[in-house]
């Protein structure tokens, strides 16, 4: 996955900024890693990743949509061959 996908579309991540040579000044580097340690941000990217975390599991389960995708596909891939 990249930065982009993971801060902007699913929001369990965040993207630090680089200056104009394409460089991350450390100011950047300590501003991330306290935000992550003692802000507010920390609390919203752990809400996501956990909300995150729930749904992959439930598309997992025996009756998610992921195992009931993967068994439809199979049955297709069945009958093609016979």
């Amino acid at each position: 996955m990249n930065a982009v996908l993971l801060a902007e579309d699913l929001k369990v991540a965040w993207r630090v900024k680089v200056n104009e040579k394409g460089i991350v000044q450390c100011e950047e580097i300590s501003k991330y890693a306290k935000g992550l340690i003692e802000g507010d941000e920390r609390r919203v990217l752990k809400k996501n990743m956990m909300e995150m975390k729930e749904a992959s599991q439930l598309a997992l389960s025996q009756d998610g949509s992921s195992t009931k995708s993967l068994s439809e596909v199979a049955n297709i891939w069945k009958e093609h061959k016979n």
